[in-house]
């Protein structure tokens, strides 16, 4: 029963990630005290409850960040799934995969696979100038 219960407040979390909760409306979700949902998050998760429902947060925007529609952008993503401080997102975001969320994105765009040194496939900011035989001089 116990797990049910944890699989309950995940579920409340997760149909509300853009929306602010507090451990007391998830624990109320799911019929626990909010100590003894901490206890029992940090027992399956390790985390605290506030922290996976973070986790869940960040997993949503990452995954929103690497299928990018045309109208895309890291603030609005961020502010969509409940993210209200953009710094302290885009330091969770680049502590949690490794990588800012500008640069997902960017990398989702040119279509980059993750791991990659997208640098170096990256068309170049400034164009090399185009050389053509009538300025090579014969």
């Amino acid at each position: 029963m116990r797990d049910d219960a944890v699989r309950q407040a995940i579920v409340f979390m997760t149909d509300r990630l853009g929306e602010p909760l507090s451990v007391a409306q998830v624990a109320t979700a799911a019929h626990l005290s909010p100590q003894t949902l901490h206890r029992m998050i940090r027992r399956d998760y390790g985390v605290s409850p506030m922290v996976l429902l973070r986790r869940l947060r960040l997993a949503k925007v990452r995954a929103e960040l690497e299928a990018p529609r045309a109208e895309t952008t890291v603030t609005r993503t961020a502010l969509q799934w409940g993210f209200s401080h953009l710094g302290r997102f885009s330091a969770d975001y680049a502590r949690r995969f490794g990588e800012s969320p500008s640069r997902t994105l960017r990398r989702a765009r040119l279509a980059i696979p993750p791991g990659s040194n997208w640098r170096a496939i990256a068309p170049p900011s400034v164009p090399e100038p185009r050389v053509t035989e009538s300025a090579v001089p014969h």
